[in-house]
């Protein structure tokens, strides 16, 4: 793979966050003087001033506005593990165009901006290499450089159900997370769907990166055809006319409608990406547009 993030883009990465539904706790900042207005630290709300308060908390503009002191009270931001999962099955690497580095240089933009705030990402490929030691961690922006270029070396290839492979290397859960699923949603239906259905069940806000390339919405050839199916490694003799092509692509395009109505049933916010349009400003377009970033 070729570089997948310019400097120029990491910084403006560092200013973003992954847009989960980040979970807070901890104690409020007006509860007994608990310093924890700050970094990390979201305003919640008003309470009245009480004795032992920390006056660096209180709101002097409610004070112009009501005379009466009102303190104010914060809640400590969570911190996330933002999962990256990357499906290296056969069909990642087929076709015009790297569907698999498409699908990482987003995967890779969601987790800079999450290692930038300070979240833990951990990187697992699917299924995982022979003789992986797990998923790799990945905390802090220092780490950012080690997390690219370890994504820019995963390999598709693999044939093995991604159902099967998510479970057995999803790690248990530390703490409430996000998943970022990258793959081509090809294959049996039921095996991707099995997949997200772990993760949400596993309780964690899964963002799905559906990577298409351009010859599987409208392929570039036609006539007699000895088609090989790259996940299972079977062949197909197919004489392809207009009419067929024809039909191809409106399955095809049936095909994308019902995988996004699927995820969104599930609440998944789903980003499509194709090859063709996978350049770094198209693609932080897109995250933004979906709040995978924010």
């Amino acid at each position: 793979m070729t570089a997948l993030l310019s400097p120029r883009i990491l910084e403006r990465l560092a200013r973003l966050d992954v847009g989960t539904r980040r979970a807070r706790g901890g104690r409020a900042a007006g509860d007994r003087a608990a310093g924890v207005a700050g970094s990390g630290a979201v305003f919640h709300d008003h309470r009245a001033y009480a004795p032992g308060d920390d006056p660096r908390y209180i709101d002097w503009s409610a004070w112009g506005r009501l005379r009466t002191l009102q303190v104010k009270v914060f809640e400590l931001e969570e911190s996330l593990d933002v999962h990256l999962l990357i499906d290296r099955t056969a069909s990642l690497g087929s076709g015009r165009g790297s569907k698999l580095e498409a699908g990482c240089r987003a995967a890779a933009m969601i987790a800079a901006a999450a290692l930038a705030r300070g979240d833990g990402v951990r990187l697992q490929a699917l299924p995982a290499p022979e003789g992986s030691a797990g998923p790799r961690e990945y905390v802090g922006r220092r780490a950012t450089r080690g997390l690219l270029e370890t994504l820019g070396n995963v390999e598709p290839g693999a044939r093995r159900p991604l159902g099967d492979a998510l479970r057995e290397a999803f790690p248990e859960l530390r703490r409430r997370g996000a998943a970022v699923l990258v793959t081509d949603f090809l294959g049996d239906p039921a095996e991707w769907r099995r997949a997200v259905d772990f993760l949400l069940h596993r309780g964690v806000e899964v963002f799905a990166i559906h990577v298409v390339g351009p010859e599987e919405r409208r392929p570039e050839f036609a006539g007699p055809l000895r088609l090989r199916d790259a996940e299972t490694g079977e062949t197909v003799e197919i004489d392809l006319d207009d009419a067929a092509l024809a039909a191809y692509e409106e399955r095809f395009e049936h095909h994308l409608r019902e995988v996004d109505s699927w995820l969104r049933g599930r609440g998944v916010a789903r980003v499509l990406v194709e090859t063709t349009r996978a350049s770094e400003g198209e693609l932080l377009r897109l995250l933004l547009r979906h709040g995978v970033l924010r």
